[in-house]
């Protein structure tokens, strides 16, 4: 059996929990017609496989760089997250083949017909590769800031699955920054904040924690507090870039930590820092990092929350990594 230490879960209702996404349920399906083009790779009995993908509206192109077979070319038409894919050898069909979007970086390649021709076999029916998309360095600024405001001020609720060392699933949700409040003698706004998570194989098996997170009147975070865990304060404001594009980098606030609020007693820091890594052509992903030191300045655990960002600035999360340390080697992965 493995413990949790619910401490390190309690980031996730701090600064990270006022980024958690655009309101509603689980995070939604990509809509018709989906986005197939960029480079995917896969493969099946030991033979690998990658295609790349140009597409135009409801339409594309597929060629097959890895292996690279003379005179074999592919054609798809989209309809909704599903694309029917021919395939021609020398101009003659040779398979048909659906290709599924599973999510922005995942598709299945199900073989539906095959007419072996001119000396060419092909997978039988029914035959499915799973392919991963390459992430693309796009070159746009993306107004992170704008996201990061608007999530703040409408809220938003989103389910979540568990693998790593633990399997499970939970939930993930905040009100509205709405609430007039005061903390630390500076008048705002405050949101309530909560996160549920069922658990197999660990202890304990489920985790139910809430906590409120206060903001000034412009929604700078001043800090939260999560009774029975941790009582978090900026001492000095964090600083949210107004644009960002990937590659960037940098550290965008120190939370300093209490048992609770009376602040006798520190119970450590957390360093908050932001990466911009690669997504597609037109969206980036925001992997804002914390790294959570104990009272005697032992690094316990570090926290990555991942989320799409496209050019309008919104945000949706795609992912938390928590690696614990300190002794610890557990390590957990929430999707979205």
């Amino acid at each position: 059996m493995t413990y949790i230490r619910i401490f390190a879960i309690a980031l996730l209702t701090a600064f990270l929990a006022a980024c958690g996404g655009g309101s509603g349920g689980s995070a939604s399906s990509p809509v018709a017609p989906a986005d197939f083009s960029g480079t995917w790779s896969g493969s099946s009995s030991g033979t690998a496989f990658v295609f790349s993908v140009v597409q135009t509206g409801s339409s594309f192109n597929m060629t097959r760089t890895t292996p690279v077979l003379a005179g074999f070319t592919y054609t798809g038409a989209v309809t909704g997250n599903s694309a029917a894919v021919t395939t021609y050898i020398n101009n003659a069909q040779l398979a048909t083949s659906t290709l599924t979007l599973l999510n922005n970086t995942t598709a299945t390649m199900t073989v539906v017909t095959c007419t072996p021709t001119q000396g060419y076999t092909c997978g039988a029916p029914g035959l499915a590769i799973t392919l991963t998309k390459a992430p693309i360095a796009s070159t746009p600024s993306f107004p992170v800031q704008t996201g990061y405001l608007s999530l703040i001020a409408s809220g938003y609720s989103k389910n979540f699955t568990v693998s790593g060392t633990c399997t499970g699933s939970g939930n993930k949700s905040s009100s509205p920054a709405t609430t007039p409040a005061t903390f630390e003698g500076v008048a705002g706004l405050s949101a309530t904040a909560t996160f549920t998570m069922s658990l197999t194989n660990c202890t304990p098996a489920s985790i139910a924690q809430s906590s409120t997170a206060y903001f000034t009147s412009n929604y700078v975070p001043l800090g939260f507090n999560s009774i029975g865990v941790n009582y978090g304060v900026y001492l000095t404001p964090p600083t949210i870039p107004t644009s960002v594009t990937v590659g960037g980098t940098g550290t965008y606030g120190t939370q300093t930590l209490y048992t609770n609020s009376t602040k006798a007693t520190g119970n450590g820091t957390a360093v908050q820092s932001y990466v911009i890594e690669a997504d597609t052509s037109s969206t980036a992903i925001v992997n804002l990092i914390s790294k959570l030191y104990n009272a005697s300045g032992t690094l316990t655990a570090t926290e990555q929350d991942r989320f799409r960002i496209d050019a309008a600035g919104t945000l949706t999360p795609t992912s938390i990594d928590i690696q614990y340390s300190n002794g610890s080697t557990t390590h957990l992965v929430l999707t979205f």
